[in-house]
């Protein structure tokens, strides 16, 4: 017998929750729909262009809809501009930063943070503006 070993470990689990999901989505068929890759944590997957010089689109993905806040921050760890903050949609997301303060003004070449919070997840990133 299988004892107490579950069924499907490592890899598999994982492949076998995203079919589970998939046919979840799009119906019992299985045969049509995209490809749908759940998010399990918030991610923040960084920034491109990096390094930048005039402007950065930073991609990030949120597990459940819900408060969080998307900012970049200085080296001294000072805020410079607020991107998101509130009630974001879960799933993949996008904010631009065109390398301005929260007063609009433009700030000096060098090195940023980016820091995703949401849902006691605390996440950075490092920028480069040159």
């Amino acid at each position: 017998g299988y004892g107490n070993q579950g069924y499907y470990t490592g890899t598999d689990s994982r492949r076998l929750l995203k079919q589970a999901i998939e046919w979840a989505a799009w119906g019992t068929s299985g045969i049509s729909g995209p490809s749908v890759e759940p998010v399990l944590r918030a991610e923040l997957r960084g920034a491109a262009p990096s390094p930048f010089r005039f402007r950065t689109t930073i991609s990030y993905s949120l597990p459940a809809a819900g408060r969080a806040k998307l900012a970049v921050y200085d080296l001294a760890g000072k805020l410079v501009k607020t991107l998101a903050s509130g009630t974001l949609p879960a799933g993949p997301g996008q904010a631009r930063w065109n390398r301005t303060d929260d007063a609009g003004k433009t700030v000096a070449c060098g090195v940023y943070f980016c820091r995703l919070q949401s849902g006691g997840t605390d996440l950075s990133r490092k920028l480069v503006a040159r």
